[in-house]
């Protein structure tokens, strides 16, 4: 995974620390990129290539309570719009675009919601969706339904105490012994991806590591934020949003991506035929330069 260009922290009006990243052309097009769950700023190092390609300098912030950002008690997914305004304004940057992958989609919609036209476009790469309904769990591989379901029936405290052999394995070097275990549920793109570039995986789990490095409180609560309603009408946005989405994803089926679409007025949906959740990192040189092509116009 690529050393990022810049690894900072900032503190914030409530005193809380953001801690962020950055990767790609460092004098490029700003893109905050949000991370999934568990994840951390260290994600993007994965996308350096792509970035570097379009000329994109990718702004990563860990979310409150995962890498060296400071949990924030009872926050909400709006909450977040107002830390990317406080890092924008420190970094000296006006309007930009924002993209987020898997568990970072609902933030990726909550900052063009409150910050309006400060945000070019918006990029939800394989976002999960509300979650508030049992439907909403159905074509997930068993894993992740199952820290949704102890989210519903548990909340944060059940969370974070099915959550912590998580943290375990990832801290052990990895096994090829049982490597096949590990990938059992993932639809066959994403293990045919994880065989034919073995660097992704350790990227992840170095990623979740870092995202874990204070414990899986940060995780364990947001996990809790999906299985409720967001909290805000995605129809209100009124930038431009694209949505891309494997439509064998078993992390978060394909009709999480569906139904947001379907809310945005003149949301942009592409499905990509026959991959899963992870292949979505060998397709970033395409999303890259449709966003920006998008938030051109």
């Amino acid at each position: 995974m690529t050393a990022p260009l810049v690894d900072d922290t900032l503190q914030l009006a409530d005193g809380r620390t953001l801690a962020w990243a950055e990767f790609g052309a460092a004098d490029g097009e700003p893109l905050f990129m949000f991370h999934g769950l568990p994840g951390s700023r260290l994600f993007s190092g994965l996308l350096v290539d792509a970035a570097d390609a379009h000329g994109v300098r990718i702004i990563a912030p860990d979310r409150p309570g995962f890498g060296k950002s400071t949990f924030q008690p009872d926050r909400t997914f709006l909450m977040w719009a107002d830390d990317v305004a406080a890092l924008a304004d420190h970094l000296g940057i006006d309007r930009f675009f924002v993209a987020g992958i898997s568990g970072g989609g609902p933030y990726t919609l909550a900052v063009p919601h409150q910050l309006g036209a400060r945000v070019r476009a918006a990029g939800v790469i394989s976002g999960g969706g509300e979650m508030s309904t049992d439907d909403a769990l159905e074509g997930m591989h068993a894993q992740n339904r199952a820290i949704f379901e102890i989210a519903k029936a548990g909340g944060p405290a059940g969370v974070a105490e099915a959550m912590k052999p998580m943290l375990e394995m990832l801290e052990q070097p990895p096994d090829p012994a049982t490597a096949d275990a590990g990938n059992e549920g993932l639809p066959e793109a994403d293990v045919e991806l994880l065989a034919r570039r073995p660097e992704i995986g350790e990227a992840l789990r170095l990623d979740g590591i870092e995202a874990l490095r204070n414990g899986v409180d940060g995780a364990a609560y947001e996990a809790c934020m999906f299985i409720r309603p967001w909290g805000f009408d995605v129809g209100e946005i009124t930038v431009p949003v694209v949505i891309w989405h494997g439509d064998d994803d078993r992390n978060a089926p394909l009709s999480h991506a569906q139904a947001i679409a379907a809310a945005i007025p003149d949301a942009e949906l592409i499905v990509w035929t026959g991959m899963g959740h992870l292949t979505a990192i060998d397709r970033l040189d395409d999303v890259f330069a449709h966003l920006l092509k998008v938030g051109s116009k």
